[in-house]
């Protein structure tokens, strides 16, 4: 489904990349406060709230080590994706500093193992609280990002081979 200044807000993932706003009034002011200027290629935000917005999923990416209490971001119709409970459409991928999930219909999606929107907060929680632990393993890591297996389960398979 094509995304647009009516519907971009209803259940949807999408990345921002942080950017000024254009220099006039906002289109529109949502009841907390987030700033919206529409284009016919996507849409501004300003917001001292990201990542998950009423029903949406919305990460921003900054691209400047700046601190302020409100970022702003922009992002194409096209990096916009429905969302729901119930399909598996997210993927994770990590680094050695972060860990993020992604949508398949708007990332670079090459067949990593998918999974629902709620497992996948699921599994974010497992990792960041595996990584806390320290001395982490990359095999571990790997099948806690790429499978469905409890930590426990990936631990005993490692152990015994």
């Amino acid at each position: 489904m094509p995304f647009n200044r009516a519907n971009f807000h209803k259940s949807t993932f999408c990345i921002f990349k942080e950017s000024e706003t254009p220099d006039r009034s906002p289109d529109y002011t949502s009841s907390s406060g987030s700033q919206y200027w529409f284009s016919d290629e996507g849409v501004f935000r300003k917001s001292n709230h990201w990542g998950r917005a009423a029903k949406c999923k919305w990460r921003l990416v900054a691209s400047t080590g700046k601190t302020s209490r409100q970022k702003s971001g922009y992002a194409d119709w096209s990096g916009f994706a429905s969302d729901n409970e119930h399909e598996k459409l997210y993927f994770l991928k990590s680094d050695a500093n972060s860990l993020h999930y992604f949508h398949k219909d708007v990332s670079d999606y090459t067949g990593e193992f998918l999974r629902t929107s709620g497992d996948t907060m699921k599994r974010i929680r497992q990792i960041r609280n595996y990584l806390k632990k320290g001395a982490v393993s990359e095999s571990v890591l790997h099948l806690l990002l790429n499978s469905d297996k409890s930590l426990y389960e990936i631990e005993r398979v490692i152990s015994q081979t």
